[in-house]
């Protein structure tokens, strides 16, 4: 298979799930959009199916990633915070596409519920570490780790639904606030 049409194939598809729902993108609206024959798509997927589940892996992959890098980092776990929420921003301003495809159609199979849900486990362990490596406990209370983790992954993960990537958004502003909000705002502080 030629990664290139391949690349090609799934950019096009995310384009037409996005516009219309998973249901009501054929392969035949895929291939047509291509320019090319609805068989010639088989020699790069077997199923539409197989092109969603290509989305989701690609997603779930380069969040992997990123998990993988924050974790081997030898910085301090401020920098290893605010490093981990600028990559996050910029990973899903990247491939809005991919990423609004991702969590609106994990559902649609086992294989991708179970991936998704296994991906977020890791996610939120992971943020919670974070979070305790930086706000280990305020005056000898142990804080909610696990709410601010949630919190803070479903914030991040309206960043493409609330903010255009076509006007060149002031990454470091969004990371900032979203470090200040949940390091300042939202983690009991005593007055």
């Amino acid at each position: 298979m030629k990664p290139q049409k391949k690349k090609e194939i799934l950019k096009v598809a995310k384009k037409l799930i996005v516009e219309k729902g998973f249901m009501e993108t054929s392969i035949r609206d895929i291939a047509l959009e291509l320019k090319l024959q609805p068989s010639s798509l088989y020699n790069h997927f077997q199923s539409k199916e197989s092109i969603m589940e290509a989305i989701c892996d690609d997603v779930r992959e380069r969040f992997q990633k990123i998990l993988r890098d924050i974790s081997e980092s030898n910085h301090h776990p401020r920098i290893k915070f605010h490093e981990f929420l600028r990559r996050y921003v910029v990973e899903m301003l990247s491939d809005e596409q991919a990423y609004i495809i991702y969590s609106k159609y994990f559902n649609y199979n086992d294989k991708l519920r179970l991936n998704y849900l296994e991906g977020q486990r890791l996610y939120l362990e992971f943020v919670e570490h974070l979070i305790n490596e930086v706000h280990p406990q305020e005056n000898g209370k142990v804080l909610s780790k696990g709410s601010a983790a949630m919190f803070l992954l479903a914030a991040l993960n309206t960043v493409p639904k609330v903010i255009n990537s076509k006007t060149n958004p002031n990454i470091d502003f969004i990371v900032e606030d979203f470090y200040n909000i949940l390091i300042y705002g939202l983690i009991d502080r005593p007055s």
